[in-house]
């Protein structure tokens, strides 16, 4: 696959953030640590981004800004005269020494770019022929091997706008070659893991509807073809070019999909991201056709108590991948899910909120062993009944993960609160 060339625009330093440099050691005092965060901010509106894909320059090692543009990232000390690299969609790659990063308090400002199509492109015109292009070059494209991805993952549930529920892990995701498009004889194995869960009788959820990181893991769309579709059921969609976009500095054809058959299935609505070179999925973002409700109810809910009316509000997905060596690779999965609630008879309902986002901060494939049967989370399990209840603010140390926004912190210190009363 064709290198992306690196491009390192200008950089604003401001005082709306900080970097903080500490040493962490091991037990024996073998493994030092450099912690550099940041705020990443549109560099013509100041407004914060979320989901900026950061990584250590030469390495797997990454994570993603949260809802305030805010990112932290471990790094061995031994890679301080590197850079991170920064990409977003419809912004241009921007790099930054970790020098700098330990020196000074900052914020970064990345440059939006508006794309245009090179002239050499052939696959313009026609979104069914590039989508299937895509299907096809899957082979290509992504891992031919067996792969392991270091991931971190958060489940969140709000009732109303208020945090009931917080859960979090670290884990080892054992991944098969993307060739064989399917997921099923992919492994989650729990590492670390904690919640935090509102102790309020009125605040406990009845029902049980699908989610974690096995649900999350299986949204992989260039892996499992069961989620959208394959070049054989490309009938069920309408497709159409939306123009491009640039992401990790390539252009990307924007292709949305609209369903266009009934099936006992409910089908999506949305939009793929397509690099204009080799026809890689990059992102895809897209929401479940509520407009049969009986359906979507199948598919989502899997037990409530009798007399309880639920209806699916929205269901959204993102799923991004990001290139690393010859090939792109999972880097982002977040999903979505709205719902309501009310018991027959009584005036008043309850909406729910369901959040989960899981990201790539490392990966290893050197090392590779599969994970062993008894060490693999089951699919069936309900995720929050196998974790820890315990919180921190240093829970995590060393390790990456997506930064708590200000709002997710308060929630969960009021949720610890109220459990130690």
């Amino acid at each position: 696959m064709k290198k992306t060339a690196s491009y390192i625009p200008a950089l604003l330093f401001c005082l709306f953030a900080f970097i903080l440099q500490s040493a962490a050691q091991d037990g024996k005092g073998q493994v030092q640590i450099v912690s550099a965060r940041g705020i990443v901010r549109d560099f013509l509106t100041d407004s914060p981004l979320e989901n900026v894909s950061v990584s250590l320059q030469g390495t797997s090692i990454g994570t993603v800004t949260n809802a305030e543009g805010v990112f932290v990232l471990k790094i061995p000390a031994e890679y301080e005269s590197s850079s991170l690299n920064l990409s977003h969609l419809g912004y241009l790659n921007t790099a930054i020494p970790v020098s700098h990063l330990t020196r000074s308090d900052v914020t970064v400002r990345i440059l939006p770019v508006t794309g245009h199509l090179h002239e050499s492109i052939v696959y313009a015109g026609d979104a069914r022929e590039i989508v299937a292009g895509a299907l096809w070059r899957i082979g290509e494209n992504y891992p031919a091997s067996q792969d392991m991805l270091s991931m971190f993952y958060r489940e969140t549930l709000q009732k109303g706008h208020r945090y009931t529920s917080i859960s979090e892990a670290m884990m080892d995701v054992y991944k098969t070659p993307y060739r064989s498009r399917t997921t099923m004889r992919d492994k989650i194995r729990l590492n670390k893991t904690r919640s935090v869960l509102s102790t309020r009788k009125r605040d406990t959820l009845s029902v049980k509807v699908s989610g974690g990181p096995a649900l999350a893991l299986s949204m992989d769309v260039v892996k499992n073809p069961d989620v959208l579709f394959t070049v054989d059921d490309m009938d069920y969609y309408k497709f159409s070019q939306e123009g491009t976009v640039t992401i990790d500095d390539r252009q990307q054809f924007v292709i949305s999909f609209t369903p266009e058959a009934e099936l006992s299935q409910p089908l999506y609505i949305g939009r793929l991201f397509i690099d204009c070179e080799s026809l890689a999925i990059t992102r895809a973002e897209f929401s479940m056709d509520l407009s049969d409700i009986d359906k979507a109810i199948y598919s989502i809910l899997r037990k409530k108590p009798v007399g309880l009316n639920f209806k699916p509000l929205a269901l959204d997905f993102v799923v991004a991948y990001r290139p690393h060596e010859d090939a792109y690779v999972l880097n982002y999965i977040r999903s979505t899910m709205k719902f309501r609630c009310d018991w027959k008879k009584r005036l008043f309902h309850s909406v729910y909120t369901t959040s989960s986002e899981m990201v790539t901060v490392d990966r290893d494939a050197a090392t590779l062993k599969e994970i062993r049967p008894d060490e693999t989370m089951k699919r069936n399990l309900i995720f929050n009944d196998m974790l820890m209840e315990y919180w921190s603010s240093d829970f995590w140390k060393d390790y990456n993960i997506i930064e708590p926004t200000e709002s997710l912190e308060n929630a969960a210190r009021r949720l610890t609160n109220n459990r130690s009363e």
